[in-house]
């Protein structure tokens, strides 16, 4: 915590406190203790640790010293910046609380483990309120070869970027965007990005009216999907045993299906866990239906919604759908494959 009030409830920041003073939190009114040292910047904390709704303990050196340099970037641009503004209707501190031309926003920067729920309850509280937001993710949320829960609730989407997500390093005094996010089972994670240390710039760059293409599959990657998949296959657990067998119970074997579910291109990166168990599933219902994809139209969403991340900041019935229609595009050319 970097902001407190002293004995006459004004606000002060940690680096102009004095010790031996007294200092309360502006939230929940409890004492407060000056803390200092040689990893951590010069903050406060809760003297006996209580229950504050406004606060998270055990703040870390990069989220202290990140929402001193976020502050610093925008400051430097002409905008009003606030640290730690308590919203007393939303018992909501965000880190940084912006007000440039007539209009607020809200940065928050993301470094330690967060919840789906309380990520979804801070940010409708700041929609009810018409502020707009962002979540700034620090190290701890950086992508790696694939996707978690813990990252994919921050992902956003608009039009010209695609699926994104935003960054900024502590140590390198640099923001990342990372846009046109895209997943293929089996493979790394896909995305494109753009690194600045100007917040307009960044702004700006995410307003150009890119058009962005799926990335299509190398000869090299989808030999490598195949051979992952037959592995898969050939030690037989899990979800993948399952499929097995309820292939098994039509008389066919999974791992001869494999041009049904190996994609050509990357896709949206919607689901938690890979694409060809709900894919194998809807198949096997239009198998027994005999082609009759109609029917099916339900199902397929259900199946995907089942197999996604919570994205609550993305309206998922439309990828859903756009993914759908793909796959059924494919089923289209193997016709021959439902003459039963």
């Amino acid at each position: 915590m970097l902001q407190a009030c002293n004995l006459d409830g004004e606000p002060i920041a940690a680096y102009q406190a004095e010790s031996g003073e007294s200092y309360y939190c502006p939230a929940c009114h409890a004492e407060l203790i000056l803390k200092s040292g040689a990893h951590k910047i010069t903050h406060f904390a809760h003297r006996n640790n209580p229950e504050c709704a406004a606060h998270s303990e055990g703040e870390t050196s990069e989220h202290l010293t990140g929402k001193l340099q976020l502050a610093q970037l925008l400051k430097v641009q002409g905008k009003t910046v606030i640290v730690e503004y308590y919203i007393e209707v939303l018992k909501q501190r965000p880190d940084l609380f912006v007000r440039h031309q007539q209009q607020n926003f809200v940065l928050e920067f993301q470094c330690a483990p967060l919840s789906v729920e309380k990520m979804k309850q801070r940010s409708e509280g700041y929609r009810r309120l018409g502020i707009a937001f962002l979540w700034i993710l620090g190290e701890r949320h950086r992508l790696q070869l694939g996707i978690t829960q813990q990252i994919a609730q921050f992902i956003r989407w608009l039009p010209n970027l695609g699926f994104y997500l935003v960054y900024y390093s502590v140590k390198r005094k640099k923001l990342e965007l990372y846009y046109h996010l895209e997943q293929a089972d089996y493979l790394p994670v896909a995305s494109l990005s753009f690194t600045t240390a100007n917040f307009q710039e960044l702004i700006t760059f995410m307003k150009k009216p890119l058009r962005l293409v799926p990335q299509k599959l190398t000869s090299r990657q989808r030999s490598q999907q195949i051979l992952k998949f037959q592995r898969d296959c050939f030690y037989s657990q899990g979800k993948i045993r399952e499929l097995q067998q309820d292939w098994y119970q039509e008389g066919l074997v999974l791992q001869q299906l494999e041009f049904f579910f190996m994609q050509q291109s990357y896709s949206a990166p919607l689901y938690g866990v890979k694409q060809l168990y709900w894919k194998s599933k809807y198949l096997l219902a239009v198998y027994r239906e005999k082609g009759k994809l109609a029917k099916l139209h339900q199902l397929g969403i259900r199946l995907q919604q089942q197999s996604s991340f919570s994205l609550p900041l993305v309206k998922l019935e439309h990828v859903w759908e756009e993914q759908l229609v793909d796959f059924n595009g494919i089923l289209k050319k193997y016709h021959w494959f439902f003459r039963v």
